[in-house]
């Protein structure tokens, strides 16, 4: 393709899938016009094109990989091991060069699926189908499918790269293909205007029958997602880390979506937190609780790595299949969670399957090489072992929206509004809470301690460890502590935290395990006291591990350089450097219209 504009988009105009060249469309504006005339004509020909902006996500450089992982570390909960480089470890560590190697297909993607958006939405309206009483209903469906996976789109961009071009309608012949940025707000006000607009046309999830499709629940709460990050904070091309001067009215907007979905009861919590992931895992929608609101639709084989470059570290002949466990974690945050917390066991594992010489086994790991949990290569069904054993391509679907994020979401803004927190604002904190603790627990760890909470500050702290422990691994961390100017602090807590846990001398972590005694049960591993300080040298019936302040001396230098060298080691608190320079290619592209900007 002669033409190829990557600064922005690849023009395309299609019948199904196919595409034209920039160079055809230049050349042929009448055949391209009589291909998008066809592409509407019907039902079936219209549902294709809103398929294939959907088809974005399941790239390499959208959700399989580099959108829902790469982009979301690292956090106070989530990091990458290895040596630094100009890729994955430049990005999560805050310190990507324009020429990182992760940064221009994520654009390109992004912005084809806002052209192939664009094109939905330019057409919709004036299609036969819109105005034939017989499918006007299920075209407006198709429409706002489109406004709201451009409105995604645009907010994973301003995410990631701060301001950014925006373009609101399909690409012409005689356009300005040559578009500078436009401050985020703006986008942000129009595309929390678009959903507003379209929300109702979409069904509920039980209407819609699957939540591989976006929903009227996940519009809505994509509507107030957006709006939080609106109010919130974040770099600017300044070097100012602010937020806008209308932010109060965007937590009324927030709160009154988050409102609407839970006032609906088409939404639940499911019961068992457990069974959120596992239901992930052996590629079952939850169409009973519909706590999953929105899940990208991956294929086993063809995309998604959940459940292997996160999730737990298995070895290439595991029966199992190899799992690369690319994404850890670490102590401070296992021991962030109440021991009675049933989120612990399912978010953090202390264990692998990367014994060469007996790889179906858990074996326990090294305390600076935790994994993310709760997508498991045991859990997927059927088993990706055998002849499969080197398959990355795990097709569990990733999961962009929760029911328990639109109740936290609520939480929050009811507090913000109120300058305190409301008996409703504690009932949503209190959903989410009392799942993650048997019913015996609940009284002092559920009821009493929410009740507790009575000043804003309180209440707010509390939402902002809530939202830790119930997303862990989730990569809504990051971005979290980044509207709420968080970041750095919460980043020096957990290097700092995690470093006193190896002194033996330091009280605050006295009771902690010098040593883990454990036996096998099975294939598992049962731990005998992760939360309690042994002095025997042996057990009977168990084995023993060195752990934290008990590790060697060179198990300790380890460990401090995976927390001290790795864990975002070229984030400044001074210039709040998380947002991404545009790759040079895209600024070559530009005609001089895009730059990075200069942060001092």
């Amino acid at each position: 393709m002669k033409n190829k504009i990557k600064y922005l988009i690849e023009l395309s105009f299609f019948v199904g899938l196919v595409f034209v060249s920039c160079e055809d469309f230049l050349n042929t504006t009448s055949k391209s016009t009589m291909d998008e005339k066809v592409s509407f004509s019907n039902l079936d020909f219209a549902t294709q094109q809103i398929l294939s902006i959907y088809q974005i996500m399941n790239e390499d450089a959208g959700y399989s990989k580099r959108l829902s992982l790469y982009y979301g570390i690292d956090s106070d909960i989530e990091m990458i091991s290895g040596a630094d480089d100009d890729g994955r470890r430049g990005l999560s560590r805050y310190k990507p060069t324009p020429n990182n190697s992760e940064l221009e297909s994520p654009w390109t993607n992004l912005y084809l699926g806002i052209e192939r958006a664009n094109i939905c939405i330019d057409n919709l309206p004036e299609s036969v189908i819109w105005s034939d009483p017989a499918f006007s209903e299920q075209a407006k469906i198709l429409y706002a499918e489109a406004i709201t996976l451009r409105a995604l789109y645009y907010f994973e961009l301003i995410k990631v790269w701060g301001d950014v071009p925006f373009k609101e309608h399909k690409t012409q012949a005689g356009d300005n293909f040559f578009l500078g940025k436009t401050d985020r707000d703006v986008i942000y006000k129009r595309i929390i205007e678009d959903l507003k607009e379209v929300a109702d046309y979409l069904p509920w999830y039980k209407e819609m029958g699957t939540v591989e499709r976006v929903t009227k629940g996940f519009a809505k709460g994509l509507r107030a997602k957006i709006a939080l990050y609106y109010a919130g904070y974040s770099l600017r091309a300044d070097g100012t880390t602010k937020r806008p001067d209308d932010w109060k009215n965007y937590y009324q907007i927030a709160r009154d979506e988050c409102n609407e979905i839970i006032e609906s009861r088409i939404h639940q919590l499911n019961p068992s937190y457990v069974n959120i992931f596992r239901n992930h895992c052996s590629y079952t929608m939850d169409l009973e609780y519909g706590e999953s609101m929105y899940e990208t639709a991956f294929g086993r084989g063809n995309c998604g790595e959940i459940g292997d470059f996160i999730g737990i570290k298995h070895h290439v002949s595991s029966k199992y299949g190899r799992g690369d466990g690319g994404v850890l974690t670490h102590p401070y945050y296992l021991y962030s969670f109440d021991p009675e917390d049933v989120r612990k066991d399912v978010t953090v594992a202390i264990y692998d399957y990367n014994d060469a010489s007996n790889p179906n086994v858990q074996n326990l790991s090294k305390g600076y090489a935790l994994r993310i949990g709760k997508w498991r290569k045991q859990w997927i069904v059927p088993v990706m072992g055998g002849g499969e054993s080197d398959q990355k391509f795990t097709g569990v679907n990733w999961c962009l929206m929760r029911y328990s994020d639109i109740l936290l979401m609520f939480a929050e803004t009811e507090n913000e509004i109120n300058n305190a927190p409301t008996e409703k604002a504690k009932e949503a904190f209190r959903l989410v809470r009392e799942r993650a603790f048997p019913e015996s627990d609940r009284q002092s760890k559920v009821y009493d301690y929410i009740n507790g909470l009575t000043s804003k500050d309180a209440f707010f702290e509390a939402l902002v460890n809530e939202r830790k422990l119930e997303f862990g691994g989730e990569m809504l961390r990051k971005f979290d502590l980044v509207r709420w100017n968080l970041l750095g602090n919460k980043i020096a807590e957990a290097k700092e935290e995690n470093l006193r846990m190896l002194n033996p001398a330091d009280t605050k972590y006295a009771t902690l395990p010098n040593n883990l005694f454990y036996k096998r049960e099975g294939e598992a591993i049962e731990v005998l006291n992760l939360y309690e300080r042994l002095t025997e040298s042996s057990i009977e019936g168990y084995e023993k591990s060195t752990w934290l302040s008990g590790m060697s001396d060179k198990d300790k230098e380890s460990f401090d350089k995976e927390i001290t060298n790795n864990i975002a080691n070229g984030y400044d608190p001074a210039k709040n450097n998380h947002l991404y320079p545009i790759h040079q290619n895209v600024i070559n592209d530009s005609n001089g219209v895009l730059s990075n900007d200069i942060i001092k």
